[in-house]
């Protein structure tokens, strides 16, 4: 995960919108009138080095389950490393 980060329509076929919504640690956690989500891990981006920002980041990566995400996108965009 990123500091900040939109989720739109394609993302949510991915993800469950709920995990994203109801995620509390964040800093910013917010749905915009387009229909895009939007979700700021925490305040300062240069401080992503902090224990308590990466501890936010791995709580996110875990709730989303980011591995499952990135391995269902990598499945089915074709797309191998090396």
């Amino acid at each position: 995960s990123c500091w900040g980060m939109w989720f739109g329509p394609f993302y949510f076929e991915l993800i469950e919108r709920e995990k994203i919504e109801n995620f509390k640690s964040a800093f910013k956690n917010k749905k915009l009138e387009n229909g895009i989500h939007y979700i700021q891990l925490y305040d300062d981006p240069f401080l992503a080095d902090l224990r308590k920002n990466r501890k936010i980041q791995k709580e996110f990566n875990e709730k989303i389950a980011v591995e499952i995400v990135y391995e269902r996108c990598l499945k089915e965009s074709g797309f191998r490393f090396g």
